[in-house]
């Protein structure tokens, strides 16, 4: 049985071989994590009233577009 500094030398060995996926799947980790954080982020803003202000007046300029 392997201890932990061989595993994560072995570990570290394979994440250096394949660069690039390696790379691609930070890289895809951090933008779901980063979309995820804000979505939970806007609603918590949502839910404690971060929008009251907003919610009660009213628009006082319309913009149409044809």
């Amino acid at each position: 049985m392997m201890n932990f500094i061989e595993q994560l030398k072995v570990y570290l060995k394979i994440l250096s071989l394949n660069r690039r996926s390696t790379l691609l799947a930070f890289i895809g980790l951090g933008c779901s994590l980063a979309l995820v954080s804000e979505g939970l982020i806007f609603t918590y803003s949502f839910q404690y009233g971060a929008f009251t202000d907003f919610t009660r007046t009213s628009t006082t300029k319309i913009i149409s577009i044809e």
